[in-house]
């Protein structure tokens, strides 16, 4: 029997027809090959572009095999769509290319990445205001070394002021590593495995914070392009992409959620909440699937029921959705069915919930509740007002700024783990952890769903000259 060839053009940017009718537009193929390909570093440094097209065979049991790259790029963006194409479910394989033998995708590179490489450094420039800067005669420049494979940071940063084409060294800023975050995604548990490690490097001057986020093994965790936010699972496939896509003369905020299986979980537009005792922005589900693949919200109505994780548990939350939102009762129940929380919806707008734990009910009106200084800002600043004191070695030198202090907000209220992550020097950085230890035990710890938990804070702490 004569071979069937089915080949299929991707498009990087994919929202083209989306805004109009999204569930009916979009192709599920499509979507995954866009949002879960990475470009190579070593293809963004050699500016490489093209396509590469990966064939396989669709066997009887109607699983792919046999999988071939047929037109080729470079030998890094090959591996990945290799990877690519082979992360995709065979659900929907099966659903848009059924009776087809033999299949072709085409995965492509459009790489518009501006990236300046030299002898195992990376350099980024920037202008007089100390903005990224991609024209001729830069005013500073940073170098920081990076792993070629994964395009990760393994070294110090430096900073560099260009006059007469001549680099002079300004300033290292040691690159700190920070492992307590969690993959905070709805669709997939806290294991190790998804413990986020981010690398950060602060400069004492303007120049943009420095930060990369991988897992334990090695993958990235974010993406971002233009308008365009890309969210990983450790497992290298995409688990969420946000866009802004313009709707007759405005923007409307767009993301496409993932189950970490492949499948696509959700189609959600965000819209801001009228409530005025209430803040947080609603979401608007236009579309939900559940992990198998079967459509449980269409067009903005059903009943949905996902799973979603908090710590190392699984929860199954369920409810109505009617007109795109969130209606009624919500349930959240743990892996043995008992209750977690309850929460009221009134056509979107958050009304208040009620969390369950050990027998205590607690009453929230918010979601999340930030960690904040008792008396609120006012007193805070008061507070540095009394206490904070201009180190006389910075006087001497003449010496100004803003210090970052970060520290974790216990659920008691007390401090630990103060450090200083941008620093002035001369003296101002141990003035500033001092009078940051003074306010331990006066905090509001922060809620989630009325329950305090430990968060991480940064405050700048301002050190201004008098003249």
């Amino acid at each position: 029997m004569k071979k069937i060839l089915t080949s299929i053009v991707l498009a990087l940017f994919f929202f083209t027809s989306f805004a109009q009718n999204p569930t009916e537009k979009i192709d599920p193929i499509q979507e995954f090959i866009s949002a879960t390909t990475q470009v190579p570093f070593m293809a963004k440094i050699a500016n490489s572009k093209g396509p590469v097209s990966v064939a396989f065979t669709m066997g009887e049991n109607n699983l792919p095999d046999k999988y071939e790259i047929v037109q080729k790029l470079t030998e890094e963006c090959d591996k990945e769509a290799l990877r690519v194409v082979k992360l995709i479910h065979p659900k929907y394989l099966k659903d848009k290319l059924a009776g087809n033998k033999r299949i072709v995708l085409e995965v492509p590179f459009l790489n518009t990445f501006n990236v300046f490489y030299s002898k195992g450094y990376q350099m980024d420039y920037f202008d007089k205001d100390q903005k990224r800067h991609f024209g001729s005669e830069p005013m500073y420049a940073r170098r920081y070394l990076v792993d070629t494979l994964s395009g990760r940071i393994i070294g110090n940063v430096e900073y560099f002021v260009i006059k007469d084409k001549m680099p002079s060294l300004i300033e290292i800023s040691k690159l700190q590593i920070d492992s307590s975050q969690q993959n905070s995604s709805e669709l997939i548990d806290k294991t190790d495995a998804n413990k986020i490690y981010t690398l950060t490097a602060f400069s004492k001057f303007k120049f943009p914070t420095l930060s990369q986020s991988y897992y334990k093994n090695g993958r990235a965790v974010y993406r971002n392009f233009n308008d365009e936010n890309y969210k990983y699972y450790s497992n290298g496939r995409i688990s969420s992409f946000h866009k802004k896509v313009k709707e007759d003369k405005f923007f409307k905020n767009y993301t496409i959620k993932w189950h970490p299986n492949g499948l696509m979980a959700s189609i959600i537009t965000h819209i801001p909440n009228t409530n005025q005792e209430n803040d947080e922005v609603a979401d608007n589900y236009l579309a939900v699937w559940d992990s198998l693949g079967n459509q449980i919200v269409k067009n903005g109505e059903g009943f949905c029921e996902y799973c979603k994780s908090r710590n190392d548990d699984f929860l199954l939350e369920s409810g109505l959705i009617t007109s795109g939102v969130k209606d009624g009762i919500w349930k959240g129940r743990d892996t043995k069915g008992e209750m977690v929380y309850e929460e009221f919806f009134d056509k979107g707008v958050f009304i208040k919930g009620t969390f369950l734990d050990k027998g205590q009910r607690t009453v929230y009106r918010f979601h999340d509740e930030q960690a904040y200084f008792e008396g609120g800002m006012q007193a805070f600043l008061k507070h540095l007002q009394r206490n904070l004191k201009f180190p006389a070695e910075a006087q001497r030198a003449n010496v100004g700024g803003k210090v970052y202090v970060q520290f974790t907000v216990l659920t008691d209220g007390s401090l630990s783990d103060v450090n200083v992550i941008k620093s002035v020097g001369f003296g101002c950085d141990e003035e500033a952890a001092r009078v940051i230890e003074l306010t331990s035990g006066r905090w509001n710890p922060r809620k989630q769903r009325g329950k305090a938990v430990i968060s991480k804070m940064t405050v700048p702490i301002s050190f201004v000259l008098s003249r």
